[in-house]
């Protein structure tokens, strides 16, 4: 899977279909890894498979997609640190902005969702 579009609506405050929105977003990143070293543009990567055992995996995201964006040229990408996944609008928002962020660079990279 390359998409995390499918994620975009899941369920505020339910761990477990969160945990599998981060499975699915570690491997998306993945993928989209693999692509971009395979075309020789490096960009710094953290695995992001696992987001409840890293405290700060809203930080990982935010530099791993900033690091992507750079290296692609593109522009636009909404602050993905600083959002409380605690507080539903945020969450909600995070969801949406962070699975157009993806699916851009996807788009960029030619990768079929």
């Amino acid at each position: 899977m390359t998409s995390i579009l499918p994620y975009i609506d899941t369920p505020f405050d339910d761990e477990e279909a969160f945990e599998s929105f981060a499975l699915a977003n570690g491997m998306a990143m993945q993928r989209i890894y693999d692509v971009m070293t395979s075309q020789d543009k490096l960009f710094t990567y953290y695995p992001l498979m696992d987001a409840n055992d890293d405290s700060n995996w809203l930080l990982l995201v935010d530099q791993t997609m900033r690091s992507i964006y750079d290296t692609l040229g593109l522009t636009d990408l909404p602050d993905l640190a600083s959002v409380d996944l605690r507080k539903q609008d945020e969450f909600e928002d995070f969801m949406l902005n962070y699975a157009q962020a993806v699916q851009v660079v996807n788009t960029t990279l030619g990768i079929n969702s």
